[in-house]
């Protein structure tokens, strides 16, 4: 295995892909859909299924409003679930595709079916889903929940849940994708082959998880939270994990391979690029590979890769990658790393909604905690359930009694944070996948 060195201090997000975007075009068209049947019929009502199709065709389908030009935005109107009779038509332009909130409206492919095809064959769109819950995809012989291709790619307040797959990615796979998940929650997804139980990312490009929990995932194969490839292509691949939870995610189920398939994440390199992992604030632990020697856990690099430390990190079994993280309690880089012999216990509770609408690890309330207050979220307005301080507007908390990392800003490790139950009104949506300002396509008008 062939590792690049490491590199020193934070990556600087300037360094990171910028994507560019550009703003909304005034032709774009809002399409409500009203039922929650998966129909396509003249019955008075637009459903998901109609909608797509009038976005795709910028014209009016059935009672479905006219799409009008790239970046349409379809919003679901009802509460409940929509349950897919068939696959979805796929899109074939930029869209949004926004919910009533995760748990509230949810897409169910009932086993047996991809949920959403975001122009697998193209290039250059730009789609955002948002707001929702997508369970129950794939099925055994089929594909991931949700398969996008060369676009750039934000999902959002979603929950990616239960789904299926024979190879590459349960929950989502994407080829050469500008990929951001911001308050995401993927669990109990799984292949049945391949690599990937909850994301399969080939790409030469850059990817962004922040404020996410991975969580129960598995594979038979390498990355039983999600696989990232770099590939020949364009560059290097960034890869941007901050403030996220990657939790007892399983890695070679069978153990039908001998070596190093990374249970939680597992990072490869192309050819002649390198896919280098920024890892910050985050949680990586409990997470197994059943390869009979060689085992890693929690973290597995392959080929022309490297991994940098951003600090405030806890990984619970550095296994193959000691170089990277060093055990330590902390260790120089500020990060708790444990080792096979002396696991580090990441001190987190089970799923629970915790007060939120998608559940999530909360920190564990022991004394002396290496999760609570032990972090740093410079500028962070609310953890994974949207929840932060309304005196501040910052999701830290400082629980009272706890001993700081005098580095770090009183932040918990991880997606969630504790403290008061406090929804803060959401943020305007300047995402352009690192945070550096540009506005994604849509306004403020999307509810």
């Amino acid at each position: 295995m062939i590792h690049i060195a490491r590199r020193t201090g934070l990556p600087t997000l300037a360094c990171l892909a910028a994507l560019g975007l550009a703003p909304l075009p005034a032709t774009a068209a809002n399409i409500l859909v009203t039922t929650l049947a998966d129909a396509d019929a003249v019955d008075g009502d637009c459903s998901l299924r109609e909608a797509i199709l009038a976005a795709n065709a910028d014209a009016s389908y059935n009672e479905c409003a006219a799409g009008t030009g790239p970046s349409d935005r379809i919003l679901l109107t009802l509460p409940g679930t929509i349950l897919l009779t068939s696959n979805l038509p796929e899109f074939s332009e930029s869209a949004a595709l926004v919910g009533l909130g995760p748990g509230t409206s949810t897409i169910d492919g009932q086993d047996a079916r991809t949920l959403l095809r975001l122009d697998t064959g193209g290039s250059g769109q730009t789609f955002r889903i948002e707001r929702l819950t997508l369970t129950n995809g794939g099925g055994a012989g089929s594909g991931p929940a949700l398969n996008a291709g060369a676009h750039t790619v934000l999902v959002r307040d979603a929950v990616l849940s239960s789904s299926t797959a024979s190879l590459r990615g349960g929950a989502l796979m994407a080829l050469d994708t500008d990929l951001v998940l911001e308050r995401v929650w993927l669990s109990e997804n799984t292949v049945t082959g391949d690599t990937g139980g909850g994301i399969f990312l080939f790409s030469a490009v850059s990817t962004e998880i922040r404020d996410s929990t991975v969580s129960g995932n598995s594979t038979l194969g390498m990355g039983g939270g999600f696989y990232i490839n770099g590939t020949s292509l364009a560059g290097d691949l960034e890869i941007l994990l901050t403030r996220s939870t990657i939790i007892q995610n399983h890695a070679n189920a069978d153990a039908s391979n001998d070596f190093q398939r990374g249970g939680g994440i597992a990072i490869g390199g192309g050819a002649s690029t390198s896919a280098n992992l920024h890892l910050g604030n985050s949680i990586v632990a409990e997470n197994t590979d059943a390869s009979p020697s060689g085992a890693a856990p929690d973290l597995a690099l392959f080929g022309m890769t490297s991994a940098e430390s951003m600090g405030f990190n806890i990984v619970g079994d550095n296994s193959t990658v000691e170089f990277e993280f060093p055990s330590g309690l902390p260790n120089a880089n500020g990060d708790a790393v444990g080792t096979n012999a002396s696991l580090i216990d990441p001190q987190v509770e089970a799923l629970a909604l915790s007060g939120g609408t998608m559940p999530v690890h909360m920190p564990t309330a022991v004394a002396p905690s290496i999760v609570i207050d032990k972090g740093s979220c410079p500028g962070v307005v609310s953890d994974q359930r949207g929840f932060g301080l309304a005196a501040t507007g910052l999701r830290i908390y400082d629980a009272p009694g706890v001993v700081n990392n005098p580095a770090g800003d009183a932040c918990d490790v991880g997606a969630a944070e504790i403290g008061p139950l406090v929804a803060l009104p959401e943020p305007e949506i300047l995402i352009d996948g690192f945070e550096s300002g540009t506005l994604l396509f849509w306004d403020l008008d999307v509810p």
